[in-house]
């Protein structure tokens, strides 16, 4: 009885040691280069800026305050 007792336990811990290593290698995906990843959009991406602004006329221009032309 005892031996068969060990040999259940044996083949139930080495099916379970089967089970988590098939487990443990399916989370091991191929990862793509960055360049065909399409979640990644900001690689060697500059933060925007404006050199110049557009006013309705010259008035405006002059006076420097943008803002009114929004």
């Amino acid at each position: 009885m005892k031996l068969r007792l060990s040999d259940t336990l044996n083949s139930l811990m080495l099916g379970g040691l089967l089970m988590a290593s098939t487990f443990a290698s399916a989370d091991n995906k191929p990862t793509k280069p960055y360049w065909q990843d399409v979640q990644v959009v900001a690689v060697n991406k500059e933060y925007p800026r404006s050199s110049f602004m557009t006013y309705e006329n010259r008035a405006n221009a002059l006076t420097g305050k943008f803002e009114a032309t929004f």
